[in-house]
């Protein structure tokens, strides 16, 4: 199973931030990992069916940390290896 790759965030907003990938050979679907940076808590969101993800519900000024892995069945019992971890930081409101 190939990890994704091509990774990168966009669309960076106070609460919210956009993930795309590439395509992994084989994938029926993909898992990604989020968290605060320095957080022990990984945030799953399972079973996407896309490239690219908006994720909301984040707070302003804080950098996230994110990972992705391709599954090959529509269960997670076949699953590629999480890819390195990438950064983003969401905006800073204005004063």
């Amino acid at each position: 199973m190939n990890t994704p790759t091509g990774m990168y965030a966009s669309n960076l907003q106070l609460t919210k931030a956009s993930m795309t990938w590439s395509a992994a050979l084989d994938a029926h679907h993909y898992d990604i990992r989020i968290r605060a940076q320095g957080s022990n808590t990984w945030i799953a969101i399972n079973n996407i069916y896309t490239l690219s993800l908006q994720k909301t519900q984040l707070t302003s000024s804080t950098t996230y940390e994110w990972e992705i892995r391709s599954a090959c069945s529509s269960g997670s019992s076949s699953v590629s290896a999480w890819s390195s971890t990438q950064t983003f930081t969401t905006l800073t409101p204005c004063t």
